[in-house]
């Protein structure tokens, strides 16, 4: 089973909502990888999805990288930027 940190839905800008799946890391576990790249393959099969009312992003937040920009950051924007 899998439970993201943070799930994140920006407003609308367009007929589609934009939603984050953001997982933070403070150590590295050996299974991260494959999480990683299991949630970008979900992400985009649920972006294949016809007629679908939201964009599904995803964000890999490490702490040692989330350290070094954090005194930038203002806004969720700023976080998908520097990070994404």
């Amino acid at each position: 089973y899998y439970y993201p940190d943070f799930l994140v839905k920006l407003k609308p800008k367009s007929s589609k909502e934009e939603c984050y799946v953001i997982e933070t890391k403070g150590r590295e576990d050996l299974d991260d990888p494959l999480k990683i790249k299991r949630l970008e393959q979900w992400c985009s099969d649920a972006n294949s999805i016809p007629g679908a009312k939201q964009i599904w992003r995803h964000l890999y937040v490490k702490q040692d990288e989330f350290e070094k920009y954090r005194d930038g950051l203002k806004s969720f924007a700023d976080l998908v930027r520097a990070l994404g």
